[in-house]
């Protein structure tokens, strides 16, 4: 299972990668989410562990332009943030029910059940054990 990171932080990357790829997963880290999209188009990974808030761009941006793209618009994305937000609000903004969101600092093993979760429910079963 390959899953982009998008987020601003080097360290926030750093520390998500380390942490799923000693579960098995594979990882790819981007700054900015347009750099996430050209990523996106290029390797096609089964998930996208997506930061709200980017320097470029919005995670809400990113999540749009994949949603309207018919190659990409059931790709699964979980949206991570450092702003208090209410997971039911935020699938309100970007109408999309099956969005999930995790708020920072995440501990490591909700992080990894959670994307287990994502993935299972998109049909997608993780590799990682």
């Amino acid at each position: 299972m390959h899953i982009l990171l998008v987020d601003d932080s080097i360290e926030v990357l750093e520390a998500y990668s380390e942490l799923l790829e000693g579960s098995g997963y594979r990882t790819t880290s981007c700054e900015t989410g347009l750099s996430a999209l050209i990523r996106i188009g290029a390797e096609r990974p089964d998930l996208v562990v997506l930061d709200l808030k980017l320097a470029d761009i919005s995670g809400l941006d990113v999540h749009r332009a994949l949603r309207a793209d018919p190659t990409f618009c059931s790709l699964p994305i979980l949206f991570v943030s450092g702003v208090i937000l209410d997971e039911e609000v935020l699938r309100a903004q970007v109408c999309d029910p099956e969005v999930r969101l995790l708020l920072k600092p995440i501990h490591p093993d909700v992080l990894i059940r959670t994307i287990r979760e994502v993935l299972d429910e998109r049909g997608r079963a993780p590799e990682a054990a």
